[in-house]
């Protein structure tokens, strides 16, 4: 079972450690009345995320989701109306979702599934390497028609052949030596370091 946990906090009289107690109680609930394995699909939007996952681990969930991608309004000014803005996720809103990947998928005993910017098979097989226990793909298949699956599949395949790897704890392992020992390397601070080497 898959709980999408989110609420706008709009209010200024709530703090984060009231909106995590929240979503606690709730995956409380849900454990004490399902025997089936329970994930919990998250927004990035948590000033504490590593900790809030630990303690919603400790909580029973079974598995992490990441990310949410959440409506989002814009103004029609010709009509004077609120609007959806871009339906699909972006190609390039995938650098996200693989940092956490990343971070997270070593430091928890829950699985990690990788969700949102997925559109072609190189960004599928990168949140495998990340760490990633499954996939998901959504905006990409609305967009070409379900057949487009199998470009996925085969491309993965392809790919796991070229390496010599034949499963997804090995594409995990292969994984191990790519990313750095220390997560702060995602950090911002490292911007500037990459940037110097970046050629148009």
């Amino acid at each position: 079972m898959e709980l999408n946990l989110f609420r706008i906090p709009v209010s200024v009289d709530e703090d984060a450690a009231a909106i995590t107690e929240r979503y606690l109680k709730i995956i409380t609930k849900v454990k004490e009345h399902v025997s089936i394995p329970v994930s919990v699909k998250l927004s990035p939007y948590f000033t504490d995320l590593a900790h809030v996952v630990s303690k919603m681990e400790n909580s029973g969930v079974d598995g992490f989701v990441l990310f949410n991608r959440f409506y989002n309004p814009d103004f029609d000014l010709n009509t004077k109306r609120v609007v959806s803005s871009q339906i699909y996720s972006n190609p390039n809103d995938y650098v996200w979702p693989m940092r956490w990947v990343s971070i997270l998928a070593r430091k928890l005993n829950a699985n990690i599934v990788a969700s949102t910017g997925v559109h072609t098979p190189e960004t599928f097989i990168k949140m495998l390497v990340a760490g990633a226990s499954a996939v998901q793909v959504v905006s990409a298949l609305y967009i070409n028609g379900p057949t487009y699956v199998l470009d996925f599949l085969h491309g993965l395949e392809k790919w796991m052949e070229s390496k010599g790897l034949r499963s997804i704890s090995e594409i995990q392992d292969f994984g191990k030596d790519l990313l750095p020992k220390n997560p702060e390397m995602f950090e911002r601070v490292q911007f500037m370091k990459y940037f110097s080497d970046y050629k148009k």
